[in-house]
C-alpha cells in the first residue's frame, strides 16, 4: 500500500492531538501539584509560627483540624491562655446519612494522646441530636465527660436556638473543673468555628485575627461557598446591633443579654488569659 500525503497529514494531526492531550494532562498535574504544594507550604508555615502568635496545631492523623484555641495576643500584654480549650473535628463517624470517607474513628493511640498528653477532661460536642444518635459517652472514653449542646453557626448564633446553645456552652466554660476542654462539631469549622470566634472575641482577640483563625480550617477541608468574607463576616454582622464600640465590647453585650453578669464574664477572661511571659500560678486549669 502506498504511503500517501493524505496518510502522512492524518498521522501528523493525530500525533499533534496526542501531544495536546499530554500537554493538558501535564498542566493539570502541575496545577494539582502546585495546589498541594501551596497547602503543604501553608501547613509548614503555620507549624513554624511562634506559639505566642498563633494557636498550636496538634497533628493527629485521624483527628483533622485540631488545635489549641490559645496563643492569640490581646490587650494589656496578655494572650489567650494555652492548654485550656482545644478545638477539633469529631472523633467518630456517627453520620449514617452522609459518608465522610476520609474520617475514620480516632484510634486508640490518638485517644490516649488527647486524654493523657493533653489531659482533656471534657468533650464539648456541638453536633445535633441526629449526628450523635445512640451516643451515651465520649469517643474519648468514660474518663472524659461528654456534654452535647447542639449549637448554631454563623449568623444563626443570634437566633433563639443559637443564643440558648451559646449560653449553655458558656456556662460549661465557667466551671474550672471542666478544663481542659475540647470543643468540636463535625468538621470543627462551622459551629465550633463560630463558638471559638465569639469566645476569643470576648477575650479581646482582634477581628482580623479571629477571621484568620476561622480560615485556618481551610487547610484541612475544602470550603466551597464557605469563604472568609461570607462566614466570618456573618458572625461579625450578627453582633452589630449589640452595644459597644469594639467587637469585644459587642460580644460582652451579647453574653450579658444571655443572662450572665459582668463579674462572670470577667472571671472567664481572667481564667482564659495569661501574661505573655507565661508565668502562671497554680495548676493547669486554675485561674491566675
Amino acid at each position: 500500500m502506498l504511503y500517501t500525503a493524505e496518510m502522512r497529514d492524518g498521522q501528523i494531526h493525530k500525533l499533534l492531538g496526542y501531544a495536546g492531550i499530554c500537554l493538558c494532562l501535564a498542566m493539570c498535574a502541575a496545577v494539582s501539584s502546585g495546589c498541594r504544594s501551596m497547602r503543604t507550604a501553608q501547613v509548614r508555615q503555620l507549624r513554624a509560627e511562634p506559639q505566642q502568635c498563633l494557636p498550636r496545631w496538634i497533628f493527629i492523623p485521624d483527628v483533622p483540624n485540631m488545635r489549641d484555641m490559645g496563643g492569640w495576643p490581646v490587650a494589656g500584654g496578655r494572650r489567650v491562655r494555652m492548654g485550656m480549650i482545644y478545638r477539633s473535628s469529631a472523633f467518630d463517624r456517627k453520620l449514617k446519612w452522609y459518608d465522610f470517607g476520609f474520617r475514620p474513628h480516632a484510634s486508640a493511640a490518638s485517644v490516649d494522646f488527647i486524654t493523657k498528653n493533653l489531659g482533656v477532661r471534657t468533650d464539648l460536642d456541638l453536633r445535633s441530636a441526629k449526628e450523635t444518635e445512640g451516643m451515651s459517652q465520649s469517643p474519648l472514653g468514660p474518663s472524659v465527660q461528654w456534654i452535647n449542646i447542639p449549637a448554631a453557626a454563623y449568623g444563626a448564633i443570634d437566633s433563639p436556638e443559637g443564643r440558648s446553645a451559646f449560653a449553655s456552652v458558656f456556662r460549661v466554660l465557667l466551671n474550672v473543673d471542666n478544663y481542659p476542654v475540647v470543643l468540636h462539631c463535625q468538621f470543627g469549622r462551622d459551629r465550633a468555628g463560630t463558638v471559638a470566634f465569639l469566645l476569643n472575641g470576648l477575650l479581646g482577640v482582634p477581628t482580623e485575627k479571629l477571621a484568620d483563625d476561622w480560615e485556618l480550617s481551610t487547610v484541612w477541608f475544602e470550603t466551597g461557598r464557605y469563604t472568609r468574607e461570607r462566614c466570618a463576616g456573618a458572625i461579625v454582622a450578627a453582633m452589630t446591633h449589640y452595644a459597644g464600640g469594639t467587637f469585644a465590647e459587642k460580644v460582652v453585650s451579647y453574653v450579658e443579654s444571655l443572662g450572665f453578669t459582668r463579674a462572670e464574664i470577667d472571671r472567664f477572661v481572667e481564667l482564659m488569659t495569661e501574661k505573655v511571659d507565661g508565668i502562671i500560678a497554680g495548676k493547669k486549669g486554675e485561674p491566675l
